[in-house]
């Protein structure tokens, strides 16, 4: 072998001991690193899986063990007595793997227990609850009554179902409740005879009504956690509370206000639509088209209202009426509240509406006489009615109207009947009514233009909240003759007046003044009692209007006071320096004592008079230069027109008695007895008659009178 190649084999085995030597030291830098990091990465994992298992342990004596769930009950108790205001004591509370018994006591009066099977690792479970709740007060609202119910929860956390039964304040509960992912799915509820008063209470609301309540409905959310489905409200045995409802809203209901109804809806997403009928002693609503937005809480129905007699209403509405009446409209209620309601009735027809506070009435071609048979009055006027009526302002009572009456005719046959009166002429009318109301102060005016008079009312105001009416009025009557209907007399006089009146207290009160019969005459009328006073009366006046004969020529005062309550009155009328007229009497007195009484001044004159129904009892006495004369207890009948009257003339030392009897118009007067006359025979029988037969003649005078 040569050197060369010898020193060839030394250089490798020495390249080879180094790499074998760096081998050693890797291997053992490598072994040492590995055995350093297992002991310390497998102290940390034994220590982590000793954590672990201590956790475990603390978890499950905490959950599991009888020890555990008595340390939980405490955390358990206060955490549920934030929610309510009753006292909580967790009585009982077991937890285990795969199961779990619960039993809470509130106020010792309510019990909610759960028990069941319960996999805390996977979260399955099968659940039996029972409720059984009383007067249960909570922040978001209070459970005055009882609730019991009973079910089962079963399934696991991403997807169950809840059923219950029992009752919920006195009402039998069916309830079905599906859950998955945490959004419920669908409620199926059934209950039925609800107390209408439990739920007002819950509602925390005045107990307004008595009844029971069905409810059916089927409801599913939809993916934006918002509501779908359909259900049934049924409605029975309702009663309104009539105390109730008046302390809170003003309304005087009629006693035993019963009702019962239905409704059907259905809930899509953000709209509930329904049709509902309501049934009651007094009416029947029925709306077929109700819509209430959820989101912008839109509300919108429309409605018929049928009311089969108005005369059930009359404790509600303060008047008695007759008939009946439907009206149908719709209600809108979107920020603003929109009432329109319609009506076909009285042969023509109503049109109203309401926008928060205004408000409008049209009234279109109604018949006077069916508006009168409405308001149970006799129907004693026909003609069309026309109204148009702008409220500004609901509150104060600001408003504008118009109303008039044409084609009309106060009915004779009525008026007559009403007025105990045999015959009366159909009167023909119109109307104009125009009032202004502002604040509570309603200012009218009014034209009634008839064939009989013309009467404007004037400047007149109607305080509503004294309930005082005053105002002017401005009478024109062409003839009283027409008027003899309501006076009971035939005037042949026309009559303008003017004055002033208000109705106070029920009571009505009027002054006026007039040229009645060409005299300044003031009246007044006071509650029925209507008194007259007239200067500068011409007598023969008064026997013109009455179409009596002149029998006496003065100007007069006249006083006279009527009483319609008691339909009686009296007057007196004193004359001045009158004269008798050339009559029957003052032609048989002149005859009879050779004395002209048309040409005697009578300074003094009073004729008294006192009227009951028809019956006149009067007094006259006249007192001139040279003579006198007075009437006592004479009478009158208007109603046959007839007179009849004792008189009692003195003329110096001549004296005349009789009577006057007949009719008013032309009555008889004859002479009874007079002593100047009897003295006057008796010179003449002792002067022309044989003695022997003056004795028997004065005789025979006797029997005559």
């Amino acid at each position: 072998m040569s050197a060369e190649i010898l020193q060839k084999f030394k250089t490798n085995v020495n390249k080879f001991r180094l790499k074998f030597y760096i081998s050693l030291v890797y291997m053992a830098k490598v072994y040492l690193v590995k055995s350093l990091f297992e002991r310390i990465v497998m102290k940390y994992i034994l220590w982590f899986l000793g954590f672990l298992a201590l956790l475990f342990c603390v978890v499950y004596a905490v959950l599991f063990t009888n020890s555990g769930n008595n340390f939980l009950k405490p955390y358990i108790q206060k955490e549920i007595q934030k929610y309510v205001q009753n006292r909580v004591v967790v009585e009982s509370f077991t937890l285990k793997t795969n199961f779990i018994d619960m039993e809470i006591l509130l106020d010792e009066k309510s019990r909610v227990i759960l028990n069941g099977d319960f996999s805390i690792f996977d979260m399955k479970f099968d659940i039996n609850y029972i409720l059984a709740l009383k007067d249960i007060k909570t922040q978001q609202l209070n459970i005055d009554g009882i609730v019991a119910l009973k079910g089962k929860a079963i399934g696991h956390k991403n997807a169950f179902k809840i059923d219950a039964q029992g009752e919920i304040f006195n009402a039998k509960t069916l309830l079905d409740v599906d859950v998955v992912q945490n959004s419920i799915q669908s409620i199926n509820i059934d209950t039925k005879g609800l107390h209408v008063e439990k739920v007002l209470a819950l509602l925390n609301q005045p107990i307004y009504s008595k009844g029971f309540i069905d409810i059916n409905a089927n409801l599913a959310p939809t993916p934006q956690m918002k509501l779908k489905g359909d259900g049934k409200i049924n409605i029975s045995f309702g009663q309104l509370n009539q105390k109730e409802i008046s302390k809170s809203f003003g309304i005087n209901l009629p006693p035993n206000f019963t009702y019962r109804g239905d409704i059907d809806f259905v809930v899509d997403k953000d709209q509930v639509q329904a049709k509902s009928t309501l049934i009651s002693n007094l009416f029947k609503l029925d709306a077929e088209n109700v819509i209430y937005e959820i989101p912008t809480k839109k509300f919108y129905t429309d409605y018929t209202l049928s009311i089969p007699s108005l005369g059930a209403l009359e404790e509600l509405l303060g008047v008695s009426l007759y008939g009946n009446l439907s009206v149908v409209g719709d209600v809108i209620l979107d920020k603003d509240l929109k009432i329109n309601a319609y009506s076909k009735t009285l042969g023509g027809e109503v049109k109203a509406s309401m926008h928060n506070q205004t408000a409008s009435l049209h009234v279109k071609d109604i018949y006077v006489s069916e508006l009168l048979k409405m308001l149970k009055q006799e129907r004693y006027s026909n003609g069309v009615l026309n109204s148009n009526v702008e409220v500004s302002n609901i509150k104060n009572l600001d408003f504008q109207s118009l109303t008039n009456i044409k084609e009309a005719n106060i009915d004779g046959d009525v008026l007559g009947k009403l007025l105990e009166k045999n015959s009366v002429a159909n009167i023909p009318y119109t109307l104009e009514l125009r009032a202004n109301g502002r604040n509570k102060m309603v200012q009218i005016s009014s034209v009634f233009d008839s064939a009989v008079a013309l009467l404007k009312v004037l400047e007149t105001n109607y305080d509503m909240d004294k309930n005082h009416l005053y105002g002017k009025y401005d009478l024109h009557v062409e003839s009283l003759e027409k008027l003899e209907f309501i006076i009971g007399q035939k005037l042949y006089a026309k009559l303008d007046t003017a004055g002033e009146f208000q109705v106070k207290d029920k009571k009505l009160q009027l002054q006026g003044e007039s040229d009645f019969l060409d005299a300044k005459t003031n009246y007044k009328l006071d509650d029925g009692l209507f008194e007259l006073q007239s200067n500068e009366l011409l007598v023969q006046n008064i026997s013109k209007m009455l179409r009596y004969p002149d029998v006496f020529e003065s100007y007069s005062s006249l006083n006279g006071a009527y009483d319609m309550n008691k339909k009686e009155g009296n007057f007196s009328l004193e004359t001045v320096n009158g004269k008798l007229t050339n009559n029957q009497l003052t032609n048989l007195v002149s005859a009879l004592t050779q004395f002209d009484m048309s040409q005697e001044v009578y300074k003094t004159g009073v004729l008294k008079g006192l009227l009951q129904e028809k019956k006149l009892d009067y007094s006259l006495g006249l007192e001139g230069l040279n003579s006198y004369m007075k009437i006592e207890n004479g009478q009158v009948d208007l109603a046959k027109e007839s007179i009849y009257g004792k008189f009692e003339v003195k003329i110096k030392n001549k004296d005349l008695n009789g009577e006057i009897k007949g009719s008013l118009a032309k009555p008889k007067v004859s002479i009874n007895s007079s002593e100047y006359i009897k003295h006057k025979i008796d010179k003449a029988i002792d002067k022309n008659v044989p003695q022997e037969w003056r004795e028997p003649a004065k005789e025979l005078l006797k029997l005559l009178g």
